[in-house]
């Protein structure tokens, strides 16, 4: 489902050390200063389609060096482990966090190899995909569509079908809100508006992001992009180059039932889908000025 992305991974911090530099992270996130958005036009879609591009090329270097140092980390621990056993030390504290530290670290490593992954498939995809611009008038279309999956068990695929395998929508008007949940006993993140939407299927593993678990492939994956600033305090460097922050990233399977905090955004998903497969909405070129641009039109 819904996965928090980028937060740069830090030093293993006492919990009250790290809650309180969490909650600081979330107090400048929510500041009203932070939801200053960049320009934004279809003459501005090649820009934020290359700024995108370049982020998760850059995501796909500053990855590999936070899984060496974890890795580092990691072969330290158990070093230090075996030694306390073979001396008798198994049993105390001393040991007790020390393993406890190395299970954070063994979860942090499989999250980075996650992220990883997921940088190596959109910076595929997107080299595959050019920019479609949305304007407000086209997208009047999705209000006489119904997509409401909160009363559903079940998603079906098919329904996301006519979206294609591959894009990136953005739109002149933001066209839902989407607001990730961390889990019990985490600060709320900033809700944000949806501003664009890259979906891709799912791609091959990239070197060094395997974590040795069988695994349930999605068929697709959505991407929810905001312009707001706000999730940019709790995002990795990289994406400080970019227009637009992700949101949150949703695996979509055949039969998952949706979380009630992505339901804007599959929804959405599930309209343009109906819209674009029955050509309510159909593509057309931009003129010479603003070539390379895609603009989806009403029918």
């Amino acid at each position: 489902m819904g996965r928090r992305h980028h937060h740069t991974p830090k030093r293993a911090a006492t919990e009250k050390d790290w809650r309180t530099d969490l909650e600081r992270e979330f107090r400048e996130a929510k500041d009203p200063q932070a939801q200053t958005v960049s320009p934004w036009g279809p003459g501005w879609a090649p820009v934020v389609h290359s700024t995108l591009a370049v982020t998760y090329r850059y995501l796909m270097a500053e990855w590999p060096q936070y899984i060496e140092v974890i890795e580092r980390r990691l072969a330290d621990s158990d070093k230090r482990m075996n030694a306390m056993e073979r001396r008798g030390k198994g049993h105390t504290d001393a040991f007790a966090r020390l393993y406890d530290d190395s299970v954070d670290d063994a979860l942090m490593l499989r999250d980075v190899r996650g992220l990883l992954r997921t940088a190596t498939q959109v910076s595929a995809a997107l080299a595959e995909v050019r920019p479609t611009w949305v304007p407000a008038t086209a997208t009047a279309v999705l209000a006489e569509i119904d997509a409401d999956v909160r009363h559903t068990d079940t998603l079906s695929t098919d329904t996301l079908s006519g979206l294609g395998p591959s894009g990136l929508l953005l739109f002149e008007e933001p066209q839902a809100y989407v607001q990730e949940v961390l889990g019990s006993g985490m600060p709320t993140m900033p809700e944000v508006t949806v501003d664009a939407l890259l979906w891709r299927p799912w791609g091959p593993m990239p070197a060094g992001s395997a974590d040795g678990r069988a695994r349930r492939v999605p068929e697709m994956v959505l991407h929810a992009l905001t312009r707001s600033r706000a999730l940019q305090p709790l995002r990795s460097e990289g994406w400080k180059r970019s227009v637009l922050t992700e949101a949150t990233v949703i695996d979509i399977f055949h039969g998952m039932r949706v979380a009630d905090n992505l339901t804007p955004v599959v929804e959405l998903a599930i309209k343009l889908a109906h819209a674009m497969g029955d050509n309510r909405l159909r593509p057309q070129t931009m003129p010479t000025a603003s070539a390379g641009v895609t603009v989806l039109q009403a029918a």
